[in-house]
């Protein structure tokens, strides 16, 4: 398979994992609404959201957020997601630094300046590439 196939068929995966995620939050909505009884304890995105690592947490938030962002907004909102206020900056930081350094080009976003992650574009690929 080429890497256009590969990408093509990752992208139809994601779709797919998109809908059926949708379709269970919509599911465990309706069965709240019929029965508050018979929901399980918290949605189906809360615990894929408590099983994501620091990384995969950090680039959806960014992602959402649009811009480049400050580690201490990036912690809250861990925070808030895996629903655990003890999560440290260290351990959030070295995790992301370590992600950085092991995927280099490759990584989901990139560290602008210090303290401040943002979303890979591009653009920012270019800057990295440049030594900028």
């Amino acid at each position: 398979m080429t890497q256009d196939g590969i990408r093509a068929a990752l992208a139809d995966m994601q779709q797919t994992r998109k809908a059926c995620d949708d379709a269970i939050r919509n599911l465990e909505r309706v069965l709240a609404l019929k029965d508050p009884t018979l929901s399980n304890a918290g949605t189906h995105e809360e615990h894929q959201q408590q099983h994501l690592s620091y990384v995969q947490l950090a680039i959806s938030v960014l992602k959402e957020i649009g811009r480049p962002t400050p580690i201490t907004v990036l912690l809250d909102r861990i925070r808030e997601r895996r629903n655990d206020q003890t999560i440290t900056r260290g351990s959030v930081e070295t995790s992301l630094l370590r992600y950085l350094t092991a995927k280099g080009a490759e990584a989901g976003f990139v560290k602008p300046c210090p303290g401040t992650y943002a979303v890979r574009t591009p653009s920012s690929a270019a800057s990295a590439a440049s030594g900028r």
